[in-house]
């Protein structure tokens, strides 16, 4: 690959799966950009995070504004910090997650033993986050 960057985006919905009295959702939009860095192949991840519903409707734009059920609600301080995304080098075990990340919930679930595709691309998210570059 030359200079050149590919990128691809997705959307999807999470839905707390823990309290059902969590009523609003969180729809993310994914961007991968598949690119070269200091002359190394990388992955940019990018989130974008809106919450919506009970009339509640923002971006998280910040760390102290992640809640449930924004995939990075239920992990610590320091893993919430990736809520905006991360870089992470491209090799095997990355083009793998990347690659699950971005299939559809119904692909995704031929995968997933008996997880839900959301749950499982919320752990992905959160994960690949200490593989950062």
């Amino acid at each position: 690959m030359s200079g050149t960057s590919e990128s691809t985006s997705k959307t999807f919905v999470f839905e707390d799966e823990f309290n059902y009295n969590i009523t609003h959702k969180c729809e993310t939009t994914i961007k991968v950009t598949d690119k070269i860095s200091n002359n190394t192949p990388v992955y940019v991840i990018d989130y974008e995070h809106r919450i919506f519903g009970n009339d509640v409707n923002y971006i998280i734009n910040s760390s102290s504004n992640v809640v449930r059920p924004c995939p990075f609600a239920y992990h610590s301080e320091g893993t919430k910090q990736g809520y905006e995304g991360v870089i992470v080098v491209k090799n095997e075990m990355t083009s793998a997650m990347v690659k699950m990340l971005m299939m559809d919930d119904t692909e995704l679930e031929k995968h997933t033993g008996l997880r839900d595709a959301r749950g499982y691309r919320s752990n992905i998210m959160v994960h690949i986050t200490h593989f950062w570059d």
